[in-house]
């Protein structure tokens, strides 16, 4: 059975980049768009990139493409599109750069707050099927998941000006029972290596520890479990002006070589004007 098509919000969502230096875009009038140092106010949203085949959203085949809108000195607004692979924002589940640590849903309720009152897009559909594994930590437990027939639901919501809320739904795994307080300590259980849920471990294949006779002494897990929603926090610069996406034999395909951005201008629209965007002429 087909999965329903992902909703995406028609809600324009404001942030803030600094640009370092002057950088220009070509548009399609002709001319460049140049983007000056300094503060620089962006609207964004999502949409659902087809490659001009209505029917592949329906077969569940699609990028998602991200629109920019900027306004230059005179107050014209300029758009851009860009598109990338939905499975970005599973693989920045496991990114050094969050300055907070994924968390179980149950734990993460403005996470998750904000995902139900401020969402951006709802319903994206990966499926993961390299048949490798990957182990790694979610709030209190340490995961063993092998990407073989993982379905994920990705919902996506803004968290603030900065930073977007990111819910991954669908994960089976394996699962050990290790949390850790504040101060970097295991607390609780003593943790130990990802394993099925037996009642203890054989001493002479695993001698690295000593296991009590009491069962309370041995970490919980289970195999192969349904697992909980997992949500975290993404940079919304993360996802702004990411073109690494485009179709090949009628699939979604992720590239090596960025495709170009390309400005238009939004004719029925102006803005507050703003003094490092402007539109040049070059040769």
């Amino acid at each position: 059975m087909s999965k329903p098509i992902p909703q995406v919000s028609d809600r324009w969502a404001d942030t803030e980049l600094w640009n370092h230096g002057v950088v220009r875009y070509p548009t399609t009038t002709g001319h460049w768009l140049e983007v000056g140092q300094g503060k620089i106010p962006l609207k964004f949203r999502f949409d659902l990139d087809d490659g001009g085949d209505p029917q592949r959203l329906a077969d569940e085949r699609y990028n998602l493409a991200c629109l920019h809108r900027v306004a230059d000195n005179s107050g014209q607004v300029w758009q851009a599109r860009t598109c990338f692979r939905p499975s970005l924002f599973i693989h920045r589940l496991l990114d050094l750069n969050h300055v907070e640590y994924p968390l179980w849903q149950h734990n993460a309720e403005p996470w998750l707050e904000a995902i139900q009152q401020r969402p951006l897009v709802t319903g994206l559909y990966v499926l993961l099927d390299d048949r490798f594994y990957r182990r790694f930590w979610i709030d209190d437990a340490l995961l063993e998941i092998q990407f073989k027939y993982q379905g994920i639901t990705i919902d996506v919501g803004q968290l603030d000006d900065n930073q977007l809320a990111v819910r991954l739904s669908g994960w089976f795994g394996t699962w050990n029972y290790v949390p850790m307080d504040n101060e970097g300590a295991v607390s609780v259980y003593q943790g130990g290596p990802i394993r099925p849920p037996e009642t203890r471990f054989d001493e002479v294949e695993d001698p690295r520890r000593e296991y009590s006779e009491d069962i309370e002494s041995f970490a919980p897990g289970g195999w192969l479990e349904n697992l909980s929603p997992m949500i975290y926090t993404l940079w919304i610069w993360d996802v702004l002006f990411r073109s690494d996406a485009s179709w090949e034999n009628d699939y979604p395909v992720q590239v090596p070589f960025p495709r170009p951005i390309l400005w238009e201008p939004i004719t029925e629209e102006l803005s507050d004007p703003l003094e490092n965007v402007r539109v040049v002429t070059i040769g």
